[in-house]
């Protein structure tokens, strides 16, 4: 294998898993869980401590506590959810973007080529090179391979559908992880 060529059209569905499994974009969501989840606690062990003060002496503080607890679980749980909806939010518009650029009537066409011999991919009609090294990641997902390459404030991003040529693609993926190319498992 000198050369592995892939063609295909890429959908806004592809465009959305592709910019949803970006390092930056998980790192980003388990991020604002962190902080959505410290303030919820915060408030609860604030709302516990002054409600001790003044249900200390009362008759069954227990019914206290559990209301309490059950009203900062209800306000952490929606405000997980709104941060996720912002978040899921972006990261579409983000990919429409993307999307959109070089998209044609809804579908856009995609060319990946892979260079044995230089260790490279040529992606898009432009065939913008982009090097197979350290900063290069894969992750697998139910219908695609997602290729990352991040160095510095350089971005490239691409995907190749599993089911376009699946033994040539098999193949590769092969030859890349041989080459120490990391690929991770996204696909439950």
């Amino acid at each position: 294998m000198k050369t592995a060529t892939f063609e295909f059209q890429a959908h806004e569905k592809d465009y959305i898993e592709l910019i949803r499994f970006l390092p930056v974009g998980r790192f980003m969501r388990k991020g604002t869980l962190a902080i959505v989840t410290f303030v919820s606690i915060s408030l609860l062990i604030a709302a516990v401590y002054l409600t001790a003060q003044n249900f200390i002496e009362g008759d069954n503080p227990f019914i206290v506590y559990t209301l309490l607890a059950s009203g900062i679980f209800i306000f952490w749980a929606v405000n997980v959810s709104i941060v996720q909806k912002i978040t899921n939010a972006y990261l579409k518009k983000q990919a429409m973007q993307i999307f959109n650029r070089y998209s044609h009537n809804g579908v856009s066409d995609e060319f990946v080529e892979y260079h044995q011999d230089q260790n490279l991919f040529l992606i898009r009609k432009t065939k913008k090179e982009v090097p197979v090294d350290q900063y290069f990641d894969i992750y697998e997902t139910k219908d695609h391979y997602l290729f990352y390459r991040n160095k510095e404030k350089i971005d490239e991003r691409f995907l190749i559908p599993k089911d376009v040529n699946p033994d040539q693609l098999m193949i590769l993926i092969s030859r890349l992880k041989s080459q120490g190319v990391k690929v991770t498992d996204r696909s439950r």
